[in-house]
């Protein structure tokens, strides 16, 4: 075969196939087999719980099975369950191997018992005093197995095709040990079973055997050993159709010979000679079948190149193979109907006959330099071709060749599609692209521009030809050039539909040499010829423009709102100094109700104050940065529990703080909204005899929820939409103080750090508020 070459019916022979239907099947038999091998070790071990004889030992003569055999086996299957369910699961492969060492560890000890003629009494595990135990002893062989099926176990789950060949060796050894110990059985011969009665293997240890060892060989019937076996080939084939009679005929045949001998039909001398006949009787009529078998295959492939000349025939494009001459030895129907002409006018010419005269001696000279290094590639890549009919019209084709390897040289297929109607939807295509409303620019692989729509000319100046083949840097300020080739280059190894440059101040240039700024999006394309990629272009000119009178707006704002702040602070400041002043120097002219009256004034004028504060806050908090730290947030709640402690004096508050996960996020901002959350709950439960406070977290998918509940007033949740709102307040001033600020400000600091709040309550049940932060950095 040559380098790069395609095997066809009269070149050298296929590669292995397996037969995949095959293998299906014996893979699901391999989990059957070991479900029936689970089913024996379970019903020996309700025979050894509720005592039914036959569950123990199929007759009475027979060697029952051991409880610690039944156990091994039980074991074995789910080791085998293990490695056939999750192969390249590592964690699963451990189990697996774990069982192994734990099934395999029994037999090691009774082996090496015997060794040392050291009874370790391992039969007598689970059930110490039956009288059956002692008959039932696990035996040399049956250790003997477990070793190699613990062994072949092991080797199977590796993964590795040298140890799963050791694997099938070690399966076909146990295999063969359970086959000897059951022709002991049928043709009582006790050297086949163990040479003592307590070595003796029972029946149902011979069965899990034989039906275990052949799980693993069915499991991984298309590696190792048994390749060959499971191969679509005549030798696999023929072998599996064998294999049944190789192996059921002779146990049969030796049976029915047994069976005369003891009868006294005939000597042994007859019996040995009935035998010879019997087998050839037999076998000389499988051979014949299988003669014939292999003749019908060969005469198969003999048809095979018959078939591929009509499998070439149903293809859906022309193909045309050529010899290194360059005549055409091969077509299909579809080149007929393509090109009109009939096959014999083909056969034997020149494959320039299909090529336009006015590139046929360049085409000859690409064609011998293909024959060099031939390989699988696309024809004429970036390069319009066309090819030419028998009426000698022209039309654009697509071509693509692939080396054929054959006894006879190098062949050459082309495969040729008229692709006259993909580029008429290319030109819709253009026309689509023309009616987009924004520039839309797509570039290949190597940033060059390979096409453009008019409203591109439009905004950039050019002309659609001073464009194409241009790189994209051609549209990009200087000074940003050689980053964007880096950038470009990094989207290509990783491509999706996204924004360009988010978070960044964009700019491109047009023809003149105007910079302005654009909104730039991004798709990948795949096409046949390779990735492409959509940009999206948008001049943001006029959004700018209004960007900079917003700025302009907030800080005029921010101006009034300081101006605010100071000139209602300077006759705040004056009030409370007049009531002071009036207090200390006329105090003993007041009487009760004056001293009242000031008090108001003061109180009033103190809570406008702070609603000014708050006010401020609320208002600076949409601008504030947030910078965002690890917080462990059980320390900082229990330092503003202390402080608030300190301040109140209050130690009527139990409280009661569960788990608090720790978060990253401001610690200033989020400071504030615990202080908040807890001072809130402080003040709505003072009038309780006895506050309880229960702060705490959970985890919830993505998010961290916190939570602060009180048993104080409460509120009627049909009101709760208020909660969050400036100024709205479920509660009188006179009953409870405060500005009706402190809520609002929580929900947007937490709002900036990206999670909601929300709350729950009744009247007179207390109230619990909630806060969501993402979890993670």
């Amino acid at each position: 075969m040559q380098k790069h070459g395609i095997d066809i019916p009269f070149a050298e022979p296929m590669n292995f196939s397996a037969d995949t239907r095959l293998l299906k099947i014996l893979r699901k038999w391999a989990k059957y087999l070991i479900f029936i091998v689970m089913i024996i070790s379970l019903s020996v071990w309700i025979g050894w719980l509720v005592k039914p004889v036959f569950f123990i030992r199929p007759s009475d003569g027979s060697t029952p099975m051991n409880p610690l055999t039944a156990m091994c086996f039980l074991l074995y299957c789910f080791a085998f369950l293990v490695f056939s369910t999750w192969p390249n699961n590592n964690q699963r492969r451990r189990l697996g191997v774990m069982l192994t060492l734990f099934f395999i560890s029994f037999p090691i000890i009774r082996l090496g018992g015997l060794l040392l003629k050291w009874d370790w009494e391992i039969d007598k595990i689970f059930f110490t005093n039956e009288v059956e135990i002692a008959k039932s002893r696990l035996a040399a062989s049956t250790a003997i197995c477990f070793l190699f099926s613990g062994v072949s176990m092991f080797l199977s789950g590796q993964g590795s095709r040298g140890k799963q060949t050791l694997a099938e060796l070690f399966a076909i050894v146990v295999f063969l040990f359970a086959l000897f110990a059951l022709l002991g059985h049928i043709y009582d011969v006790p050297e086949f079973n163990g040479s003592l009665p307590f070595l003796a293997m029972s029946i149902q240890s011979i069965v899990c055997f034989l039906l275990g060892s052949l799980s693993i060989l069915f499991l991984h019937a298309g590696e190792g050993i048994f390749k060959e076996l499971a191969s679509t080939d005549s030798g696999g084939v023929t072998f599996r159709k064998l294999i049944f009679y190789a192996l059921v005929i002779p146990i049969i045949i030796g049976i029915l010979l047994l069976l005369g001998s003891w009868a006294g039909w005939f000597s042994t001398e007859l019996g040995v000679a009935l035998i010879v006949i019997s087998v050839i009787v037999v076998f000389i009529p499988m051979l014949w079948y299988n003669t014939v078998l292999l003749n019908k295959r060969d005469r198969q492939r003999t048809m095979t190149e018959k078939k591929f000349e009509l499998l070439l025939d149903a293809a859906p494009d022309a193909t045309v193979v050529v010899n290194e001459k360059g005549a055409i030895q091969l077509i299909n129907r579809q080149v007929e109907n393509l090109f009109g002409y009939t096959r014999a006018e083909l056969i034997g010419q020149p494959v320039e006959i299909l090529i336009p005269h006015d590139v046929r001696e360049k085409h000859v000279y690409h064609r011998s330099g293909f024959f060099k290094e031939a390989g699988i590639r696309p024809m004429g890549v970036g390069i319009e071709l066309k090819a030419i009919k028998k009426d000698q019209s022209l039309f654009p084709v697509e071509i693509s060749l692939s080396p054929i390897a054959t006894h006879e040289g190098l062949l050459v297929s082309a495969s040729i599609r008229d692709i006259t109607d993909r580029k008429k939807a290319e030109e819709k295509f253009r026309s689509l692209l023309d009616a987009a409303p924004d520039a839309t620019i797509i570039v290949n692989h190597k940033g060059f521009i390979e096409m453009i729509n008019h409203q591109t000319e439009n905004l950039f100046g050019y002309q659609r030809d001073e464009l194409i083949g241009k790189p994209v840097e051609f549209l990009i300020p200087e000074n940003v050039r050689t980053q964007h080739v880096q950038h470009r280059a990094d989207y290509i190894k990783a491509p999706k539909v996204r924004a360009m440059g988010a978070g960044i101040e964009l700019h491109a240039i047009k023809k003149d040499g105007t910079k302005f700024p654009v909104e730039i999006s991004l798709s990948p394309l795949r096409t046949e010829e390779g990735l492409l990629i959509s940009a999206s272009v948008r001049d943001i000119t006029a959004r700018k423009e209004l960007e900079n009178e917003l700025r302009k707006s907030t800080a005029e704002m921010e101006a009034f709102t300081y101006s605010v702040s100071h000139d209602l602070r300077a006759p705040l400041r004056g009030i409370i100094g007049f009531t002071n002043m009036l207090e200390e120097d006329y105090s003993a002219k007041l009487d009760d109700e004056a001293r009242r009256i000031t008090s108001v004034i003061k109180n009033n004028t103190l809570k406008m104050g702070h609603l000014i504060d708050d006010l401020l806050a609320f208002s600076r908090m949409g601008k504030k940065e947030i910078i965002k730290t690890k917080i462990d947030t059980m320390v900082l709640v229990k330092e503003i529990i202390n402080e608030m402690s300190v301040q109140n004096n209050n130690k009527r508050v139990r409280w009661n703080l569960g788990s608090l996960q720790t978060i990253h996020a401001d610690i200033n901002t989020l400071r504030q909204v615990w202080i908040n959350l807890i001072s809130n709950a402080i003040k709505y439960s003072a009038k309780k005899d006895e506050q309880c406070i229960d702060i705490g977290s959970t985890a919830q998918g993505k998010e961290t929820v916190f939570y602060v509940k009180d048993n104080g007033v409460g509120f009627d949740e049909s009101y709760k939409h208020k909660l969050f709102k400036v100024f709205q307040r479920l509660h009188s001033a006179e009953e409870f103080e405060g500005t009706g600020v402190g809520l609002a400000l929580v929900e947007k600091i937490i709002s900036r750090h990206g999670g909601k709040v929300w709350a729950e309550g009744k009247p007179d049940e207390g109230a619990c508020f909630y806060f969501s932060l993402p979890s993670g950095q």
